[in-house]
């Protein structure tokens, strides 16, 4: 779509993986400084950003042709600046999903599954992205963030360019949209927090938006209540009337 030669489109996928290999590996000391629910809404909202912007930048440039480089499943062209720019979008993209989504996801899955069923939770989480990753090898560079869907993209995104062109970006904004709101309202702060009180934390009943100015000592009380089984239907009220007015 882009005007991009076999050989210039290599060296593009190589710059893409070395800027998601760079940006990865530089947030990991920074996670717990910075929290996990401010870098998986953060990430999706830019995310969001991003994907608005390249759909618009496709609809005022973009012209109907019949293939690009025999692919019939592409029916526009851009101009050069506007095909740079839309690769420029494109490498960003992939910094920011490598400096929030792509680390975060994997700290968090570990850290949300109960104590019995962490294992198994996280072990079927990995399966799960493997599985469907061995099915489908990266198409776009858009494709990488929705990894647990490739399976369904590889059959979506070429009839998807082809029926709809630039409107495909929309869809991919909508997504990154959606997961900013589930995560605002459904995903609590797990940051600096052991495993027992991430339990804790999901077992109170503090909205997930106000998780992150929970006393630490508040839950590790009700940690040891946990342990000592003592923890009473009035009990677990009491905790939970002191916490939530904690956080108000």
């Amino acid at each position: 779509m882009a005007g991009m030669t076999s050989n210039s489109s290599l060296t593009s996928s190589i710059i893409q993986y070395v800027i998601f290999l760079v940006t990865t590996g530089a947030i990991l000391p920074f996670i717990d400084r910075i929290g996990r629910r401010q870098l998986l809404i953060g990430g999706a909202l830019i995310c969001m950003f991003l994907h608005y912007t390249t759909a618009g930048v496709m609809a005022v440039h973009s012209h109907h042709v019949e293939a690009v480089n025999g692919d019939e499943n592409l029916k526009m062209l851009l101009p050069e600046t506007p095909g740079k720019a839309v690769i420029a979008l494109s490498y960003i993209f992939t910094g920011i999903y490598g400096l929030t989504w792509a680390p975060t996801a994997w700290v968090y899955a570990s850290e949300v599954f109960p104590l019995k069923y962490r294992a198994k939770g996280v072990g079927l989480s990995a399966a799960t992205n493997w599985v469907c990753n061995f099915q489908c090898p990266l198409l776009y560079c858009l494709a990488d963030y929705l990894q647990i869907f490739n399976f369904a993209l590889a059959y979506f995104l070429p009839p998807s360019f082809k029926n709809i062109t630039w409107r495909t970006y929309i869809y991919f904004g909508v997504f990154c949209t959606v997961m900013s709101i589930h995560v605002f309202f459904t995903y609590p702060e797990t940051t600096q927090r052991t495993l027992e009180e991430v339990d804790a934390l999901f077992d109170s009943n503090i909205h997930p938006w106000r998780s992150a100015n929970v006393n630490t000592d508040r839950l590790t009380a009700r940690v040891e209540e946990m342990k000592s089984g003592s923890v009473d239907g009035e009990t677990k009220e009491r905790f939970d009337d002191e916490e939530r007015k904690e956080v108000a």
